[in-house]
């Protein structure tokens, strides 16, 4: 209703008009001070809000009383108790209906500013702000002063933000840093939190005190606001202050503190905080916290601020019955440990530590601390043991259980010595998109715990190539101090990882996937250079991957059988030959769905020119293996005629290519057919098409109706005129399947030598050869074909009915649009609705004005259909019949999609979308599509091509400027940038990759066809 609010100014300036304001007060003294106007009583939520001023709450501390007012016209109060009304129907106080009832109160001159007072102090979250605006603009030193008491008291939690966000932008004088560190300490949450963001970007100096003087109060959370706020400020007194909260009550506020010192700059707050955290007196909970900032900043810097030296003093700590002090100094001595580079004997860092962490993060120790400790134990928990689960308590206590007897601490300094070198692991998990494990194992492997996890491939080296893997190591670091552990990102999402391992010491570092790198990562070119280094070890090692069952019981059997020939010198060829061996056995050794890996080492082999004849009767047999038409049946017939090509002399058939030997291919062609009849059709198409055509044209007369079939879609590609005759006797032939397909071949590709055979099979044939005929009718066109196909529609078969349609959407006959458009009416639930979509799309603008008056059908799925079609095409007119079906049902969300497609804007996530469109629609032309599409790309910052380059069949630019859209974020504009350029183009582009490097590469490929396109408008 709100709407009719836009009409009231009007009445309110012919109330305001007949006003007569006396000079003295007209209201009697015992009257609340509401601005003298009686508002009618509207019912309804108003009634117990306190939106009548009659039940205004006075402030807590009276103002004084508002400004006299004479008498008030009847329409101006009715106005204004309207706008009362009318506002309990917002949630969002910002929306833009409340501005506009702010302006409308505003017009009613004594009339607004009293409904105002009454709405500021009602529990209405919208009406509160709406008063609130009133005030603060036209209402009295008085009525402003209402509107600080009412920030004083308890408020509707939608009207903090924006009433504080009002006073302060109308009235900063009362909205002063001292009311407002006042409001600090108020009793609602929501308050305080919106004070301290008013606050955060202007603390200076002169505040301090104040914020000083909160740090005092009895509500911990206004501590916690006041400390941040006064960590913000550069002032040199802010570390003492800092540093007396360690000692503060609350382990919220006293953890704040330590993290807010752990981030300050300088030297002397590593001095002050080392002063307090071993103060060589007895400890209290200041100086544990003074501890925990400290490791906080080590974990921050990867720095060394507690040296070897306070080991024994911290192991002292570690035993104290009070948990903040021992969990402070365990968290302290494992990152001590953890960097010393004489760890070897430190059987604490194995034991007592690790153990003490446990408790703590797994909740044995439940404290008032607890909270803040969780954090620091957790962190040094998982550096010193290489695990990651997060605050799973349950999981790390069964992790220690079953580690703690063997468990070994990570260090930061690796010392390998020369007996160790066959025990060398290390473990290299990839980012996306691979998502894979490789583990490197050397030949005297430790004893692994039973809950380790042992995922990913494992790839077995020798003694010297352990050696020579830990000699490129040690020059990248790894082993030292240099390159401390850790993880660069939390526990969540996806990671790269390295753990390196020599007997009981081990390093693990972790970083964001490689295509998301933080800011922080440009020193990690050394990580760069070592997972390249890994990689290719594992391609070198290809061959450790295909094992044959039969032949060894484990991996590790299969590499000591192998390894010495590997390592030994040999040409690339002996190599491909031994890894194809491999390869073929294991592929007759596993399960038939575990041959993925290997039928693709293979095609790498067969890309390589290492697959040759004597390789074709292996891949048969696999073939005959296969159970069931599928991928891998594909991959081995396409791999198959690989092979085969090589076997028989050269043919100049293309450039490098072969046919097959027709006793290759026809062996094949037999098993193909034997073991997958029709479903492996087209991959014989392929290999007819790869071997001589006489092969082809044997099929044609083959007794096994499939191969008939293939025939004739194979013949009519490029046929000879004895070709185009073999054709027409299958249209003769006895099975229904293949004079289909031959009526069909004749069609698809454009051979007109039949079509009075076609049309007749179009009217009288068998329904199985009717159906293909009158899709062939649509496709060859001509006269008559209109004909044929309407009495194909009014056959009582709707098989053929269906494929009469399918045929008229092939035709693209512009006097088909409105008979398109009755099959469309039919529903969605109609066999012809999608080729009545179809048809209209490829009539293009021949069935705009068929669809336009569809779209003023009183049939709402017609109308809706018909508008959506047009949207699709970019039709401006239709946008306003798309909003007015939005306002009726405002969940349609493919509407709604459409919409911000062909208006490039989004109004999807307003709390009124079809509202926002609407008065989005009163600002803009009503007749151009791509002015909306190029407002928007100007809009943001884009370097957009003028209209004439977009139009017609556009410019070179224009067209790498929507191809550059497409690479945007925001789906609607890339879906339109895709439907631009398909119009461009003169083709539909289809369905987009999906995002990331699918995307990017089809956009790449897509700016080279561009790119080598003929422009008629030249280079622009």
């Amino acid at each position: 209703m709100l709407h009719r609010l836009l009409f009231l100014p009007l009445l309110a300036a012919a109330a305001t008009a007949q006003l007569d304001v006396p000079e003295g007060g007209a209201r009697k003294k015992a009257d609340p001070p509401t601005g003298g106007i009686d508002l009618p009583s509207r019912g309804g939520k108003n009634a117990g809000t306190g939106l009548d001023p009659g039940t205004l709450p006075p402030p807590q501390e009276t103002p004084p009383p508002a400004p006299a007012a004479g008498p008030i016209q009847p329409e101006a109060a009715a106005a204004a108790g309207a706008v009362l009304d009318e506002l309990r129907e917002l949630e969002n106080p910002d929306d833009p209906r409340a501005f506009r009832a702010a302006d409308t109160l505003l017009g009613l001159g004594d009339a607004g500013l009293s409904a105002a007072r009454a709405a500021l102090f009602s529990e209405d979250g919208a009406a509160v702000v709406v008063g609130g605006r009133v005030l603060l603009v036209a209402g009295s030193e008085a009525d402003k002063n209402r509107v600080v008491e009412r920030l004083r008291g308890k408020l509707p939690l939608r009207a903090v933000n924006p009433l504080l966000n009002a006073l302060s932008e109308r009235d900063p004088t009362r909205a002063s840093p001292a009311f407002l560190i006042e409001l600090l300490d108020h009793p609602q949450g929501a308050t305080r939190g919106a004070v301290q963001r008013l606050l955060a970007p202007r603390v200076d100096a002169s505040m301090l005190p104040l914020l000083t003087a909160r740090l005092r109060s009895s509500r911990s959370d206004t501590r916690l606001r006041a400390l941040e706020l006064i960590a913000t400020s550069s002032d040199p007194t802010v570390m003492n202050v800092l540093v007396d909260r360690l000692g503060d009550p609350t382990a919220k506020v006293a953890w704040r503190a330590a993290q807010l010192l752990a981030r300050m700059e300088g030297d002397e707050v590593e001095s002050v905080l080392l002063a307090n955290a071993f103060p060589g007196a007895p400890l209290d909970r200041k100086h544990s916290y003074a501890l925990l900032a400290l490791i906080e900043r080590e974990d921050r810097t990867a720095g060394a601020l507690i040296g070897d030296e306070r080991i024994e003093e911290l192991r002292v700590r570690m035993a104290s019955t009070n948990p903040l002090i021992a969990g402070s100094s365990a968290a302290a001595l494992a990152g001590v440990g953890f960097r010393s580079a004489g760890s070897r004997g430190m059987t604490w860092l194995d034991r007592e530590v690790p153990h003490e962490l446990v408790r703590h993060v797994s909740g044995e120790l439940f404290h008032t601390d607890f909270s803040a400790l969780q954090e620091p134990t957790l962190r040094r928990l998982a550096l010193i043991s290489g695990q990651s689960f997060g605050n799973d308590g349950a999981a790390w206590q069964s992790w220690w259980v079953a580690s703690f007897e063997g468990f070994h601490a990570h260090r930061a300094v690796i010392d390998v010595r020369p007996e160790e070198v066959g025990t060398l692991e290390v473990t290299y998990k990839t980012g996306p998109p691979r998502h894979e494990v490789l583990r490197f194992s050397g030949p005297e492997p430790r004893r692994v715990s039973t809950a380790e996890p042992q995922l990913g491939r494992r790839i077995f080296l020798s003694r010297a190539a352990c050696s020579d893997l830990i000699a490129r190591l040690e020059e990248e670091g790894v082993f030292g101090a240099g390159r401390l552990p850790g993880s660069r990102i939390g526990v969540e999402g996806f990671a790269r990882e390295l753990e390196v391992r020599v007997g009981d010491q081990g390093k693990r570092f972790r970083l964001p996937p490689e295509a998301d790198p933080l800011p922080t990562a440009a020193d990690d070119v050394w990580f760069q250079r070592v997972t390249t280094l890994l990689d290719g070890l594992d391609d070198r090692n290809r061959w450790q991957r295909y094992a044959a069952p039969h032949q060894h019981a484990t991996p590790r059997d299969f590499w000591l059988a192998e390894h010495a020939w590997w390592e030994l010198e040999h040409t690339e060829a002996e190599r491909q030959a031994r890894l194809k061996a491999l390869v073929m056995a294991h592929l007759a050794g596993v399960r038939t769905f575990d041959r993925g890996p290997g039928i693709g080492e293979l095609e790498r082999l067969a890309a390589e020119a290492a697959l040759g004849a004597e390789d074709f009767r292996g891949v048969i047999a696999l073939l005959n293996d296969e159970s069931y038409y599928s991928e891998r049946v594909r991959r081995l017939i396409a791999l198959a005629v690989r092979a085969a090509s090589d076997a028989g002399p050269e043919h100049p058939v293309g450039e490098g290519a072969r046919l097959l030997p027709a006793e290759l291919a026809q062996d094949l062609v037999d098993v193909i057919t034997g073991r997958f009849g029709d479903e492996a059709a087209e991959r014989l198409t392929e290999v007819f098409e790869a071997s001589d055509p006489e092969l082809i044209r044997r099929a044609a007369t083959d007794e096994r109706p499939v191969l008939r079939i293939v025939a004739a879609a194979t013949l009519a590609n490029s046929p000879t005129p004895e070709d185009v005759e073999l054709l027409k006797g299958l249209l003769n032939d006895p099975d229904e399947a293949v004079e289909a397909a031959a009526v069909l071949a004749f069609a698809e590709n454009d051979l007109h030598d039949a079509d009075t055979e076609v049309f007749f099979r179009a009217r009288i044939a068998s329904p199985r050869v009717r159906t293909a005929a009158l899709r062939a009718v649509g496709i060859l066109g001509g006269e008559g074909a209109v004909d044929v196909l309407v009495a194909g529609l009014a056959d009582s078969n709707q098989m053929i009915q269906v494929a009469a349609a399918e045929g008229l959407a092939d035709l693209a006959d512009p006097g088909s649009a409105a008979l398109f458009v009755s099959m469309l009416a039919r529903g969605k639930d109609s066999v012809y609705f999608e080729p009545a979509r179809r048809g209209l799309l490829a009539l293009g603008e021949a069935a705009w004005e068929e669809l336009l008056r569809a779209s003023t059908s009183a049939a709402e799925e017609t109308q809706r259909e018909a508008a959506l079609l047009l949207a699709e095409q970019g039709v401006p007119d239709i946008a306003s019949t798309l909003i007015s079906i939005l306002s009726s049902n405002p969940g349609d969300g493919r509407v709604g999609a459409e919409l911000a497609i062909l208006t490039a804007v989004d109004f999807r996530e307003d709390a009124d979308p079809a509202l926002a469109w609407w008065n989005w629609w009163d600002t803009v032309v009503h007749d151009d599509a791509l002015a909306w599409f190029r407002a928007a790309c100007e809009r943001r910052g884009l370097a957009t091509p003028s209209a004439e380059d977009l139009s017609g069949e556009g410019t070179m630019n224009a067209a790498l400027f929507l191809v550059d859209v497409m690479g945007r974020n925001e789906s609607y504009l890339v879906e339109r940038a895709r439907r631009e350029l398909s119009r461009l183009l003169g083709h539909d582009l289809g369905k987009l990759p999906a995002r990331g490097s699918m995307r990017d590469a089809w956009r790449d490929e897509l700016r080279d066809r561009i790119r080598n396109r003929k422009w008629d408008a030249g280079e622009r």
